[in-house]
């Protein structure tokens, strides 16, 4: 999938203004976030989940004016987590699934939209019902992985915040939750990943 491809799906599952994806795509682009492609009609460059994972983050988290959206994505994808999973039940859980293993929000994202693309996650599901939300601290203070398969009772959740808000008790907490079905919108947009 191209940038071309990418920035418009990226912005109709976000349901943001016309132009505002494209702005984004724009920031994180001359920042080194999302890749580049050459000069020419077969130049574009090929989208990876990370540039995929980038672009929904920048269209997704609470800009202030003057703020750099690119700033902004590489805080929210430095995120540290505790070791492990905050909750597993029961325990091994999520062994075979990649976005359990990584130590920051970022690659546990882009672990996320690998495990679909590779086809773990259907293997992990086994065909299960199941229920997958990312929430997200709307400033970009914390991010939360979760996922329960409701007719067995399991359910793992993975949690990355900053030292700040690790300390700092939140009498209001604004968050915006994406349904799993987003991540698996875009990975079936994207393809199957290749080895």
């Amino acid at each position: 999938m191209l940038a071309t491809e990418l920035t418009p799906l990226i912005g109709n599952i976000v349901e943001s203004k016309p132009g505002t994806a494209a702005d984004r795509a724009k920031s994180l682009r001359a920042s080194g976030l999302l890749s580049r492609g050459k000069q020419g009609p077969y130049g574009g460059a090929h989208m990876t989940d990370t540039d995929a994972v980038n672009l929904l983050l920048a269209n997704l988290l609470d800009h202030a004016r003057g703020e750099s959206v690119a700033a902004n994505v590489a805080r929210v994808r430095r995120l540290p987590t505790d070791d492990g999973p905050a909750l597993e039940i029961p325990s091994g859980l999520t062994h075979g699934l990649e976005c359990f293993l990584a130590t920051q929000a970022g690659p546990a994202l882009d672990a996320l939209l690998a495990d679909i693309r590779s086809g773990r996650f259907a293997a992990w599901i086994a065909g299960d019902s199941y229920e997958l939300r990312v929430t997200i601290d709307s400033g970009g203070g914390s991010v939360f992985i979760s996922l329960v398969k409701p007719e067995r009772r399991e359910r793992a959740i993975y949690g990355f915040a900053s030292a700040e808000r690790r300390k700092r008790k939140q009498l209001i907490q604004r968050s915006i939750t994406i349904d799993g079905n987003a991540f698996v919108q875009i990975a079936t947009q994207m393809g199957e990943a290749r080895s």
